[in-house]
């Protein structure tokens, strides 16, 4: 089992995203996660190793660190809320994001356990709920 992400998508348009969407990454993290999909798909087909890919899309939780590079938009809007900080939304905040909670992650990682074959199923682990960060402002604030 490996974690991929939703970044193989690039911009993949209108959501919700389904497994069966072209993969277009537009960086190289997202290269580098479609590369480990691949690389699932190899090991089944020509070794029989069995594996499944879970592709995250925008994990938060208690304790996530908002200085981390990798920490999502809502640690760090919670965390220039407590300090009186203002908020920062690069464009016109209508940008939409499927945000799921660390707890919902686990539940499927636990699932996904009982799931691997030599198949190299792909899974989003979403919600398939759009969130735009306007909205995501107002109700942190």
């Amino acid at each position: 089992m490996y974690a991929s992400s939703a970044a193989v998508y690039g911009d993949g348009g209108a959501g919700p995203l389904k497994e069966t969407v072209f993969q277009r990454p537009l960086s190289a993290y997202g290269a580098d996660k479609l590369s480990c999909e691949l690389h699932g798909a190899v090991a089944g087909k020509i070794h029989q190793i069995p594996t499944t890919g879970l592709r995250f899309f925008n994990v938060f939780g208690p304790r996530q660190d908002p200085l981390s590079p990798y920490s999502g938009v809502i640690s760090i809007f919670c965390s220039r809320v407590s300090r009186g900080d203002p908020l920062k939304i690069f464009g016109d905040g209508k940008q939409t994001r499927d945000f799921i909670p660390v707890a919902d992650v686990v539940r499927c990682l636990d699932v996904a356990m009982m799931k691997v074959s030599t198949s190299a199923n792909v899974y989003n682990v979403c919600t398939g709920v759009p969130t735009d960060l306007g909205m995501l402002a107002e109700l942190v604030m």
